[in-house]
């Protein structure tokens, strides 16, 4: 008995689980984890209680309280605050997905909202670039896709919420990220909702962040110095080979706009360098390179020395 009403309990189980935003316990262990200092379930919040009290004003339902607390946040903070509204069956939770950003690509969450009665039935998918700086695209999930998941009655008897991207969703994500000067191969997803069948409205609540991003592709490139390949990695990173005789490496971050700096190492190259790379090669320097749709402008140097040397590309191809 303890264990099911203990303030401290975040379980999601038959026995223990009470949840949801219509549920005096769970709204409790909410306050409680927005408040106290330890650390679970990856909630880092612990505000002062005059800050809570101070937040609790005014509010009629958890839902005033939410947008109250979230509206002056950051994206990124306001996921943190999220965590306990998802612990605790209120926000929706965001569940293993499809991670490229194509055509037929499934995102998937749990509707939650409570646990048996009027759950989230209206959803928008948020798009935002990596570090949760801001949203940059937002999707309106049609109702009808949702009604499975977010029909009334237990929860964990319903489908999980779904959407399958369309070439035309992909074509307008890429479209905003570049208008926003962002390459858009890396990304975050993120969805909220909100419960419209009951009066007052409730919501949005927000999920955590899942990645996404455009499907790794290595490019081709002819060079001044012989054949390259690249490929961009997860993170947003860009490695590469080149000259198999000395087994050329690169190793690039994006600094945006589509110019990547790093280093490229070899096996042997006109100069040795007195402090050896990251991979224990003595041959190797730095690099900048500014890559476009089809060729690609850049300066190297040696041993992180002045970057001196032009190395300039077209794109032959993809694989």
């Amino acid at each position: 008995w303890s264990e099911r009403f203990h303030l401290e309990t975040n379980v999601d189980d038959p026995v223990h689980s009470i949840r949801g935003e219509d549920n005096e316990v769970a709204i409790a262990r909410i306050l409680w984890d927005l408040y106290d200092t330890v650390v679970d379930e990856n909630e880092k919040i612990n505000d002062a209680y005059m800050t809570l009290i101070n937040q609790l004003k005014g509010a009629t339902k958890l839902s005033d309280f939410w947008n109250k607390i979230s509206k002056p946040l950051s994206l990124k903070r306001k996921v943190d605050y999220s965590i306990p509204f998802i612990n605790h069956g209120v926000a929706p939770k965001i569940l293993k997905s499809d991670t490229d950003l194509k055509e037929g690509s499934v995102l998937k969450w749990k509707a939650q909202g409570t646990l048996v009665a009027y759950h989230l039935d209206e959803f928008k998918l948020l798009f935002a670039d990596a570090a949760l700086g801001s949203v940059i695209y937002t999707l309106a999930v049609p109702k009808a896709d949702t009604q499975a998941c977010s029909k009334r009655g237990y929860i964990n008897d319903n489908p999980d919420c779904a959407y399958k991207l369309k070439q035309k969703d992909v074509d307008a994500i890429k479209a905003a990220f570049k208008a926003k000067g962002l390459s858009g191969d890396q990304m975050k997803w993120l969805v909220e909702g909100r419960a419209t069948r009951v009066n007052p409205v409730t919501g949005w609540y927000i999920s955590k962040p899942l990645n996404l991003g455009v499907p790794s592709v290595a490019m081709i490139w002819d060079t001044n110095y012989g054949e390259l390949i690249i490929t961009k990695l997860d993170n947003g990173h860009i490695i590469g080979t080149y000259d198999d005789d000395e087994n050329g490496k690169l190793y690039l971050k994006p600094l945006g706009n589509g110019v990547y700096r790093g280093t490229w190492s070899e096996d042997l190259s006109d100069e040795k360098c007195e402090v050896p790379h990251e991979d224990g090669r003595f041959y190797w320097g730095t690099l900048t390179l500014n890559i476009q749709d089809s060729f690609f402008e850049g300066v190297w140097g040696y041993c992180g020395r002045e970057e001196a040397h032009e190395w300039v590309g077209e794109l032959r191809g993809t694989e």
